[in-house]
């Protein structure tokens, strides 16, 4: 990969076998061995250098087998902001996705970020019954009891 040089590290015909055919663990090492010998981030290669779907899906890849639980705290607070309001496919599908695998880290990284819980951004953005599931789902559970008394940790 680097040894394609910079005019060509984002090229499809580069970086497209070595996405498809290995895994997160090894990706992630490859990523770091490029970053440490390109002196550059391998998103900003491939934001910068493909554009189009195929960008999209490079640099998603590369955050996720980089760094997992930034990645769906990134795609948990992007769901929550925008002039539009709440996406709220988008939150519903991460939400239900990683709460029984990996939120706690996730809620972690959230606050590291934003600087606010993942716990008091749901609250902000949801309310009622789908509201007290998700702050469930996501183990927000101080912010829980505000909503549902009745609820124990």
């Amino acid at each position: 990969m680097y040894d394609a040089g910079p005019k060509h590290w984002a090229k499809d015909s580069t970086f497209a076998p070595i996405f498809a055919d290995r895994s997160y663990a090894h990706l992630k090492l490859v990523f770091t061995e490029f970053e440490e010998m390109a002196d550059t981030d391998i998103e900003k290669v491939l934001g910068k250098d493909l554009h189009g779907d195929v960008g999209h899906l490079l640099e998603s890849l590369a955050k996720f087998a980089k760094h997992k639980d930034t990645y769906f705290a990134e795609l948990l607070h992007k769901s929550m902001k925008g002039h539009l309001g709440t996406n709220h496919k988008a939150l519903i599908r991460t939400v239900v996705s990683r709460c029984e695998k990996d939120m706690v880290p996730i809620k972690e990284r959230f606050q590291e970020q934003y600087h606010k819980s993942l716990g008091s951004a749901l609250e902000a953005e949801t309310s009622g019954h789908y509201r007290n599931i998700l702050l469930a789902l996501t183990g927000c559970h101080d912010e829980l009891r505000k909503h549902d008394p009745a609820h124990i940790a």
